[in-house]
């Protein structure tokens, strides 16, 4: 067993590296049994560690190689032409937010990863009825609430204000103009439910199985809808930092509905 495991700690990254375990005596094979388990954690971690920053990566070379092409245009071209000046730097400053954006959400799950959330009792009637009042101006589609007073709940308020307002945000992006929202907020003698209903295009069966993954995007909205396919993450790791679940289902005839039950 010293043998294997001085072999694996010399090559880290080798799925298949495992402990012998031993029929006996009982104390060694349990052990042995739950080093195995440890290092395939740490294993499929570091993979997980590995894949976030090569999408990281990814994502941010984009808007980098745009930034740069448009100035290397305004350097060659733009005392001869400067009509493109004006158009290269709203490229630029478009891009620039983008990043900008990208690199704040990495931030927040950055965070995540690592905070234990203080969860106290408030006012989720109230909260949810400042969040509308924000979102109301922002949102190009009518949103109808259905939030009865005095509901409270044990959470971290911020944060699942944050799920809220991305819930919204997403739920606006994906819609027409001309269809309806909706912002439910109900309690049972089991749960305390909150709800977001759109009427956009909806989301199938396959992307449902991924869209809290980080970075994942429907390769149709990739480049046609501003986004970094990280606010579902986030999203979704705080509601397991609040200890509430976040599910999504389709609303019928069109659309979507995400879930979020305390």
């Amino acid at each position: 067993m010293t043998q294997s495991a001085e072999s694996i700690s010399s090559k880290p990254n080798q799925q298949s590296s495992q402990l012998p375990v031993p029929n006996r005596p009982t104390e060694v094979t349990n052990l042995a049994t739950r080093f195995n388990r440890l290092i395939e954690r740490l294993y499929q971690q570091s993979k997980k560690e590995k894949l976030f920053v090569s999408n990281a990566a990814h994502e941010l070379r984009t808007p980098i190689a745009t930034i740069r092409s448009h100035a290397q245009l305004i350097q060659r071209r733009g005392a001869e032409h400067p009509e493109i000046i004006s158009k290269s730097i709203n490229y630029i400053n478009d891009e620039s937010h983008q990043m900008q954006s990208l690199v704040d959400e990495l931030l927040t799950l950055s965070r995540a990863d690592q905070t234990v959330l203080s969860l106290t009792k408030y006012n989720l009637s109230q909260s949810m009825t400042q969040i509308v009042n924000k979102m109301t101006p922002l949102l190009q589609q009518k949103l109808i609430t259905e939030i009865p007073v005095n509901i409270q709940v044990s959470a971290h308020k911020e944060s699942i204000e944050h799920i809220i307002i991305n819930l919204l945000t997403n739920a606006g992006k994906y819609s027409d103009a001309d269809k309806q929202i909706k912002l439910i907020l109900k309690e049972t003698s089991a749960e305390v439910v909150i709800q977001v209903i759109d009427q956009g295009r909806g989301i199938n069966e396959q992307d449902k199985q991924h869209i809290f993954e980080r970075f994942y995007r429907n390769s149709e909205i990739r480049g046609s809808i501003p986004g970094t396919g990280l606010g579902l993450a986030i999203a979704k790791q705080l509601a397991d930092l609040n200890h509430v679940q976040l599910t999504v289902t389709d609303n019928h005839p069109q659309g979507t509905i995400f879930t979020i039950k305390f």
